[in-house]
């Protein structure tokens, strides 16, 4: 019930009475297909590619048999459809959803007006209507209350849609619409990234002018994705520690690949930002005691799924002590690694991709990434760590060109290198050796999950952020460990919260209407006795976190956020103690 909950808050509907065994079984369904939605935008190379995947999985997973998708963003107006029929082959099937959608132009024209007329994603609910042949029903996709598409699907018998119909369309449009977004992005990114690089071959020095502007871009793309995938991780990671409701082991498995694939997007945006610390020489390391065989079984639960996709033998040969902790920068390692393996598998196209992580020496630890891909010439080796250089397969397969120089920056600075081997057509091998200081097991107990306040703990806090799914996120994972919350919009009603409640803590988001973050806490720090601030932002340049720890803030959280970073912080700032499960 706990996770039907969720469904509705985000579908903005009323609370489900307990649900018979049927009706389970299409909400677990509902939570795959979001999965696979989130999957196929991470791999998507187009809009239309994605689009088509995306009316594939509800029509193979959610029953709905006939679908068009009408893009509005460009003149002229472009249709993309797809069909039960397909998977069948049966011949004729697209003279048939064409003409379907020929004979009814007018009452589609007139919901398109509808939904333009509407303005506001906000107010946009699921349509049914009927045609003369068919009936429809339909959900219109916004952007900044401008409408960009429509999702509809259309069937023969007029009872063929139900309330389930309704719902699904509604939750599975609102993360499309994220997902098309962050393709777009990626797009936009790879594009300008590739035409920057030309006026850099051609006036270096004159690029170092433009920095600025290039730092406005980053910040932009950065905020844009991150906003998003705020709630995408946010309500993931609620399904996933949710003591009252927990999943099954598969389900939980599916919600899993849903963090992966939302954290792997943000990685994409992380390399461009990390490729401009390196550029500044502002790179450091952020070290922290990690479970080195929680980081490795993370890795290789998100590269089994791709591996499977594509035929691929998938292996983590893990040659070191089952509860090893490491302190080290678990990001960046993580990141390098992620990086060695996607290209693996991004040249790979039969045989294997392994993985293997050994102990060669007491703390040197060695890192390994084979595969059967296409190889490299010696000419090619020699310059596969420079910036935006891509051979010929990297141009065929696409990316920015940036992924190895940054790895290789990275290892550099924890005292590595990594070196590569590689014979073409039978396939390379990416190693690096760094030397990792040993701790306990106690050392690294934050890495387990929280499951409440110690006893004769209380405290309360309060949330302030304009988005109200922020504001859920956040609230929830809060009161899941005994936490007291307040909600405020803005930073005026965050002060008018403050007179009537005594909160410990308050987190603040940094851009709202009315009054921002950084206003707001000025006003907090006057009071006689002010409660610990911590600003929440997508905003993650170095410029902008030092603003913030300039301006006053107790801490600074970037979204979207671990929940154990929440606590971490609850635990740095106000001494709390917490019961593990």
């Amino acid at each position: 019930m706990y996770l039907q909950n969720i469904w509705c808050h985000m579908n903005k509907l009323e609370p489900p009475v307990p649900a018979s065994d049927d009706q389970q079984g299409l909400f677990y369904s509902s939570l795959n297909a979001l999965h696979l939605l989130v999957e196929a935008g991470t791999y998507a190379s187009s809009q239309e590619t994605l689009l088509q995947d995306a009316m594939s999985i509800l029509i193979n997973g959610e029953g709905f048999e006939y679908c068009a998708f009408y893009d509005l963003s460009q003149l002229p107006m472009s249709v993309t459809t797809a069909s039960v029929d397909d998977e069948f082959q049966i011949q004729g099937q697209d003279d048939f959803i064409h003409g379907i959608l020929s004979a009814e132009k007018s009452v589609i024209e007139d919901q398109i007006q509808s939904f333009k007329n509407s303005a506001c994603a906000e107010s946009t609910s699921v349509q049914m209507f009927s045609g003369q042949q068919v009936v429809f029903i339909a959900v219109g996709l916004f952007r900044a209350n401008e409408l960009v598409g429509m999702l509809l699907s259309f069937h023969p018998d007029r009872h063929f849609f139900n309330v389930w119909h309704s719902r699904m369309l509604a939750i599975y449009s609102k993360t499309l619409m994220h997902v098309l977004s962050a393709l777009e992005t990626r797009q936009s990114l790879e594009e300008k990234v590739k035409a920057r690089t030309q006026e850099m071959e051609k006036a270096r020095d004159e690029a170092f002018k433009n920095s600025r502007a290039k730092s406005e871009f980053l910040a932009k793309m950065s905020h844009e994705i991150r906003t998003p995938m705020n709630a995408i991780i946010g309500f993931g990671q609620l399904l996933q520690k949710d003591p009252d409701s927990p999943l099954s082991e598969e389900h939980e498995e599916y919600v899993s690949y849903i963090l992966d694939s939302g954290n792997h997007l943000l990685e994409l945006v992380n390399d461009v930002l990390d490729m401009s610390k390196i550029e500044s020489g502002r790179m450091e390391l952020k070290l922290d005691d990690v479970p080195m065989d929680r980081m490795l079984q993370e890795l290789s639960s998100m590269f089994k799924t791709r591996a499977q996709k594509q035929g691929l033998e998938w292996k983590l040969i893990a040659e070191v002590a089952s509860d090893l902790c490491v302190r080290m920068d678990a990001q960046k390692l993580r990141q390098v690694l992620i990086n060695l393996l996607s290209n693996a598998f991004k040249f790979t196209e039969q045989g294997f991709v392994h993985l293997t992580v050994s102990e060669p020496e007491n703390s040197m630890f060695h890192f390994e990434v084979l595969d059967t891909g296409m190889g490299m010439t010696r000419e090619e080796m020699e310059s596969i760590f420079e910036p935006f250089v891509q051979k010929n397969a990297g141009e065929k397969y696409g990316g920015t060109g940036l992924g190895l120089s940054i790895a290789q920056k990275q290892i550099e600075l924890m005292g590595g290198e990594i070196k590569v081997q590689s014979v073409p057509e039978q396939g390379s091998c990416f190693s690096f050796d760094i030397e990792l200081e040993k701790t306990t097991q106690q050392a690294a107990k934050r890495h387990q999950s929280i499951k409440s306040l110690a006893p004769g703990q209380t405290i309360s806090a309060l949330v302030v952020d304009d988005e109200k799914v922020n504001r859920l996120v956040l609230t929830e994972l809060l009161q899941k460990i005994g936490v007291q919350t307040y909600e405020a919009t803005n930073g005026v009603e965050a002060l008018e919260s403050l007179k009537s409640y005594n909160a410990d803590i308050v987190f603040l988001d940094y851009k709202m209407p009315v009054m921002n973050g950084l206003e707001a806490l000025k006003y907090i720090q006057d009071m006689a006795t002010h409660p610990k601030c911590v600003a929440v932002s997508a905003s993650v340049l170095d410029d902008d976190l030092q603003r913030f720890r300039a301006a006053g803030f107790d801490d600074v959280i970037a979204k979207p956020y671990k929940f154990n970073t929440i606590y971490g912080c609850l635990e740095k700032l106000l001494g709390l103690k917490y019961n593990y499960h």
